[in-house]
């Protein structure tokens, strides 16, 4: 049995999106202020940011898996990705 459906309008429901769009709106209102930081302050608080997001990533996982040794995987990547058998 073949169903067809039609989808008539999307209503975004969320509200982050445009805040944060809003937010980075306004932040031009802030130039003169945010000229006040530091440069290496902004890039220290970015490279934090960076890598403290690198953990919850996907694909860093699965390249951290190609120069990882089999006897030190974690449970949780064992059951999240591949077999073991097929990673060797």
């Amino acid at each position: 049995m073949l169903l067809c459906v039609r989808i008539v309008c999307v209503r975004e429901s969320r509200v982050t999106g445009i805040l944060s769009h809003v937010l980075i709106g306004l932040s031009v209102l802030f130039i003169e202020q945010l000229k006040l930081i530091p440069r290496p302050v902004l890039d220290g608080l970015f490279l934090y940011l960076a890598i403290t997001a690198l953990h919850s990533n996907q694909l860093f996982e699965r390249i951290m898996l190609l120069v990882t040794e089999q006897v030190k995987y974690t449970q949780r990547v064992q059951d999240s990705f591949a077999p073991i058998d097929y990673i060797s």
